[in-house]
């Protein structure tokens, strides 16, 4: 390839074409070499349980979402011909995909899939990535007992533990309640004791999320990490090599 074709092949992966409809994919890979298809979805119908969702791939707004990717250094590609698919399928990351390339290649996005809360209010994942494990309302033995070692056996909202205080009996707590949607799992369970637990009020009180050890505040999302996560995540894909459409 020449430096002119090279050069028209760099223009054609960010020509967004104002004519056309957009999907916003991205593509990245889990440190066990899963391969993870996202996209931004939209709610299509209500779930199989209270508080989950039924969702799918949408429509964006392309020119707002190529801005937004590029401003936090995660310029996407632009897919509108195969040629721009298979390097993308090739490379990773985030892309802007044509409608009907999407429809004709990448069918099952389209197609309504179950999802979940996340811890961030708002947000959603997909079932499928939920370990059942999670799904149940108890924790196991294994669970429970490593969120109160990670807790310093301690209540997480008055500090004491039953080594300094005879009346003090640990539970763990999920903070998004399993009846709305939450999960069981560490980044939703905390420790409290007998005394700080039926005390809540509300019982579904998001600020408990701040006391969790590192914290995740509702009023700041870690930007920096999740771009971590994703350049991560890039990376993983690109060893692996992979360069056709994913399943």
């Amino acid at each position: 390839m020449d430096a002119d074709e090279l050069a028209e092949l760099r223009a054609a992966l960010r020509r967004i074409d104002d004519d056309r409809d957009y999907y916003a994919l991205t593509l990245t890979a889990e440190e066990d070499g899963r391969i993870n298809l996202a996209s931004q979805t939209s709610f299509v119908g209500e779930g199989s349980k209270p508080h989950w969702e039924l969702r799918a791939a949408s429509i964006v707004d392309a020119h707002y979402m190529f801005r937004t990717w590029d401003k936090f250094g995660e310029t996407p590609l632009v897919v509108n011909d195969e040629r721009c698919l298979a390097i993308w399928l090739r490379v990773g990351g985030n892309a802007l995909i044509e409608a009907s390339i999407v429809r004709e290649r990448l069918p099952s996005l389209l197609e309504p899939k179950e999802s979940v809360p996340t811890v961030l209010l708002g947000g959603v994942r997909p079932l499928s990535s939920v370990p059942p494990t999670a799904l149940q309302h108890a924790p196991s033995r294994k669970l429970r007992m490593s969120i109160i070692q990670r807790d310093d056996f301690r209540c997480r909202v008055c500090g004491r533990r039953p080594a300094d205080h005879v009346d003090i009996e640990l539970q763990v707590h999920h903070i998004r309640p399993h009846g709305k949607g939450g999960l069981t799992e560490e980044n939703n369970l905390i420790t409290l004791c007998s005394t700080c637990h039926p005390g809540l009020a509300p019982h579904f009180n998001l600020h408990l999320f701040e006391l969790l050890p590192g914290g995740i505040p509702m009023a700041d999302i870690d930007l920096d990490g999740m771009h971590r996560e994703y350049v991560a995540g890039v990376q993983r894909y690109r060893t692996l090599g992979i360069g056709s459409t994913p399943n």
